[in-house]
Protein backbone atom coordinates (compact mmCIF):
# COMPACT_ATOMS: atom_id res chain seq x y z
CA UNK A 1 0.00 0.00 0.00
CA UNK A 2 1.29 3.45 -0.87
CA UNK A 3 1.23 6.26 1.66
CA UNK A 4 1.30 9.92 0.77
CA UNK A 5 2.61 12.69 2.94
CA UNK A 6 5.54 15.08 3.22
CA UNK A 7 8.15 14.32 0.62
CA UNK A 8 5.89 12.08 -1.51
CA UNK A 9 3.84 13.05 -4.53
CA UNK A 10 0.75 11.38 -5.92
CA UNK A 11 2.75 10.66 -9.08
CA UNK A 12 5.20 8.58 -7.03
CA UNK A 13 2.64 5.76 -6.76
CA UNK A 14 3.29 2.64 -8.76
CA UNK A 15 0.77 1.16 -11.17
CA UNK A 16 0.20 -1.73 -8.75
CA UNK A 17 -1.68 0.51 -6.29
CA UNK A 18 -4.98 -0.08 -8.12
CA UNK A 19 -5.62 3.56 -8.99
CA UNK A 20 -6.71 4.36 -12.55
CA UNK A 21 -4.24 6.36 -14.60
CA UNK A 22 -5.76 8.82 -17.03
CA UNK A 23 -4.15 11.98 -18.39
CA UNK A 24 -4.89 15.00 -16.24
CA UNK A 25 -7.41 17.48 -17.61
CA UNK A 26 -5.72 20.57 -16.13
CA UNK A 27 -2.49 21.32 -14.32
CA UNK A 28 -3.30 23.64 -11.45
CA UNK A 29 -0.10 25.61 -11.03
CA UNK A 30 0.31 28.49 -8.66
CA UNK A 31 1.72 27.24 -5.37
CA UNK A 32 5.41 27.87 -4.80
CA UNK A 33 5.88 24.91 -2.44
CA UNK A 34 4.44 21.46 -1.69
CA UNK A 35 0.65 21.19 -1.68
CA UNK A 36 -0.46 19.89 1.72
CA UNK A 37 -4.25 19.62 1.37
CA UNK A 38 -6.92 19.59 -1.35
CA UNK A 39 -10.66 19.78 -0.64
CA UNK A 40 -13.55 19.55 -3.12
CA UNK A 41 -16.77 21.48 -2.53
CA UNK A 42 -19.69 19.02 -2.35
CA UNK A 43 -22.04 21.11 -4.54
CA UNK A 44 -20.11 23.67 -6.58
CA UNK A 45 -17.22 23.05 -8.98
CA UNK A 46 -14.67 24.57 -6.59
CA UNK A 47 -11.48 23.08 -5.20
CA UNK A 48 -9.45 24.64 -2.39
CA UNK A 49 -5.77 23.79 -2.01
CA UNK A 50 -3.24 24.81 0.63
CA UNK A 51 0.51 24.77 0.45
CA UNK A 52 3.57 24.87 2.68
CA UNK A 53 4.27 28.33 1.21
CA UNK A 54 1.35 29.62 3.35
CA UNK A 55 -1.06 30.19 0.47
CA UNK A 56 -4.58 28.94 -0.11
CA UNK A 57 -5.87 28.80 -3.68
CA UNK A 58 -9.41 28.37 -4.96
CA UNK A 59 -9.87 26.66 -8.32
CA UNK A 60 -12.82 26.10 -10.65
CA UNK A 61 -12.23 22.49 -11.68
CA UNK A 62 -14.64 22.70 -14.65
CA UNK A 63 -12.57 25.37 -16.42
CA UNK A 64 -9.16 24.86 -14.83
Amino acid sequence: MSYFGPGKKLGDATSTDGLPRVPEKFALTGHRDTVTCVEFHPVFSVVASSSEDGSIRLWDYESG
